[in-house]
């Protein structure tokens, strides 16, 4: 196969999938302090785990390539005592 033309990618194979069956879980089983996956804590978890520094906006189009949606808390609608 030929040779792509630009910048090769940062996340080899086995860093893609190892960020997959991370993302699969919740961050919590991961042992972080937050409910949801976003930017910040895929370039903390790659870091940690391969050693790969991506910025926030790379890391959300790596979520978007590998299937995974852009997730936001849950508000929770507290109803007025009337």
């Amino acid at each position: 196969s030929k040779a792509r033309p630009g910048r090769p990618q940062k996340l080899n194979s086995a860093a893609q999938e190892g960020l997959k069956d991370a993302l699969m879980k919740t961050p919590e089983e991961l042992g972080y302090q937050q409910a949801i996956w976003d930017g910040n804590l895929v370039c903390v978890y790659l870091k940690e785990k391969f050693g790969v520094k991506i910025k926030s906006r790379s890391a959300q189009n790596w979520m978007k390539k590998l299937g995974f949606t852009r997730q936001y808390p849950r508000r929770k609608y507290i109803r007025p005592i009337l």
